[in-house]
């Protein structure tokens, strides 16, 4: 896992996951997908997003797109969503 400061520096430069988190903050629906998924179990919550990764990279999904679901696997970083989805 790369160290927190790059991490950081990363997340805030992928744009997809920035419109994602903004999106979800904007509607209710996707805002509740995303809590689902970030309130499950560590264990689940890594294996849905590994199993959502994997099936993003065979259709050919964009780099980033796939990158910013990965970031959700970060207990840290999940946990920062989540304070961002309510906040």
């Amino acid at each position: 896992m790369k160290p927190s400061h790059d991490r950081a520096r990363s997340l805030g430069d992928n744009v997809s996951f920035v419109t994602m988190i903004l999106a979800a903050r904007e509607d209710q629906a996707m805002r509740e997908i995303l809590d689902t998924i970030l309130l499950l179990p560590i264990s689940q919550r890594r294996s849905l997003i590994n199993t959502l990764v994997a099936d993003m990279k065979k259709k050919a999904a964009p780099t980033d797109f796939i990158e910013a679901i990965a970031y959700l696997q970060d207990d840290e970083v999940a946990q920062k969503v989540r304070e961002a989805l309510q906040g």
